[in-house]
């Protein structure tokens, strides 16, 4: 998903119905220049195991899912 032109947060709240999704990649769109874009992506998608190219980590998704 890369260079989409996504804006909000709210634009990927459709994915987490997708429980299969372990993979994603948003560079180059406005998203991911938000602070804190990974945490936000991990709350979203709690289940995901990689973030553009960052292996998310079991202690990484608790801190963050709190």
């Amino acid at each position: 998903m890369n260079s989409n032109k996504i804006e909000t947060f709210d634009d990927l709240t459709l994915l987490a119905h997708n429980k299969q999704l372990n993979t994603v990649y948003f560079g180059g769109n406005p998203v991911a220049d938000f602070p804190g874009y990974r945490q936000k992506i991990i709350e979203i998608l709690p289940d995901i195991d990689q973030i553009d190219s960052f292996m998310v980590r079991t202690q990484y998704k608790l801190h963050f899912s709190k």
